[in-house]
């Protein structure tokens, strides 16, 4: 039985993925749809992330990523963004 192609990301032994998000990007001449892995070390409290582009992208991915980018925009419009300055005053 074949496995479904996949996309590897190496984690190191305290490293968890925390959010996988597609996003669709277009600009002057130039359009992507990267998902972006975000991953965090809960041992050295440090965070990065991980690009997988396009044509990296497994078919399941690229059927979900429409779906998924919608579902992360609605979440992220319920989330009320604060500037906040040095002197901790709000824009």
């Amino acid at each position: 039985m074949k496995h479904p192609p996949q996309c590897q990301i190496d984690l190191k032994g305290n490293e968890r993925i925390v959010a996988v998000i597609p996003e669709t990007i277009t600009g002057a001449g130039y359009f992507n749809k990267p998902i972006w892995v975000h991953i965090y070390d809960y041992s050295t409290l440090k965070y990065r992330q991980e690009c997988i582009q396009p044509e990296q992208q497994t078919p399941t991915m690229r059927a979900l990523f429409r779906t998924l980018e919608s579902a992360h925009d609605a979440m992220y419009s319920q989330i009320k963004v604060v500037t906040v300055l040095a002197d901790n005053q709000e824009t």
